[in-house]
């Protein structure tokens, strides 16, 4: 077994990013603001779920990184997954910051592409299992829950089929407003820079290689606990760090 080249404590940063983890979705639930000019129930809806969705993730991350483990069927090869889980929780950090340049607009944006994607699944089963049985009760129950849905958000399915689609993380990026409110608060390695590159160079792109990497080395299984567990460690680093300003105020 190789050993990693370098090892990040994590019981240094675990009570922080436990804490963190747990008070920021407390926090949006207790604190919301109640003014609709700085506010919507998208809005709610979107971050409140996305926080949420970051703490299980990341307590999946840890689950599998997991040294010891009193369940037999978590095998160190699991741990591979790991990248895939880490870069769903840095494409949530790029959702926050678009929708904060432009909340209550950008809220109803996302949810209302949500809307349409899932309509368009719907309309794509139906086209190919619509004569099979089997799917009857799932495509009606589907339609059903999808026509509850656009009553929510109170636009006619017509509207909400037109709706553009949500931007890709390289797509938030490149644009021109995108993160810079917070380009002179998070610093690096002791020295500010500019917010958008930080996820996409040490982040963004080492999580897409090694998520590629993983599924063509089989001699990975020996050492994918240690790899991955020094990853979700200089994920909580990073998190620990992009937040604090926001946590604190």
């Amino acid at each position: 077994m190789v050993g990693p080249k370098y090892v990040l404590d994590f019981k240094l940063i675990k009570d922080q990013v436990d804490r963190l983890l747990e008070s920021v979705p407390n926090k949006l639930e207790r604190e919301w603001p109640k003014s609709r000019t700085a506010s919507s129930d998208p809005a709610f809806l979107v971050l409140v779920g996305t926080t949420s969705m970051v703490s299980n993730t990341f307590g999946a991350i840890r689950l599998l990184c997991s040294d010891k483990s009193h369940d037999w069927r978590l095998r160190p090869e699991m741990a591979l997954v790991v990248p895939t889980l880490a870069r769903t929780i840095l494409d949530a950090l790029y959702t926050c910051i678009f929708l904060f340049e432009d909340l209550p607009s950008r809220a109803d944006w996302y949810v209302c592409s949500g809307w349409r994607e899932l309509a368009e699944y719907i309309d794509r089963a139906r086209r190919d299992y619509g004569s099979d049985l089997d799917w009857t009760e799932y495509l009606i129950n589907a339609e059903t829950n999808l026509t509850k849905m656009a009553q929510l958000i109170a636009k006619p399915p017509e509207e909400l089929r037109t709706t553009r689609w949500w931007p890709t993380p390289q797509q938030m990026k490149s644009s021109t407003t995108f993160g810079q409110q917070l380009s002179s608060t998070i610093s690096m390695t002791g020295s500010t820079v500019s917010f958008p590159r930080c996820p996409t160079a040490p982040f963004l792109v080492s999580f897409t290689l090694l998520e590629h990497s993983a599924i063509l080395l089989k001699t990975i299984r020996q050492n994918s606990s240690t790899c991955a567990a020094t990853i979700s460690c200089k994920l909580s680093c990073y998190l620990l760090r992009s937040t604090r300003k926001w946590k604190e105020s």
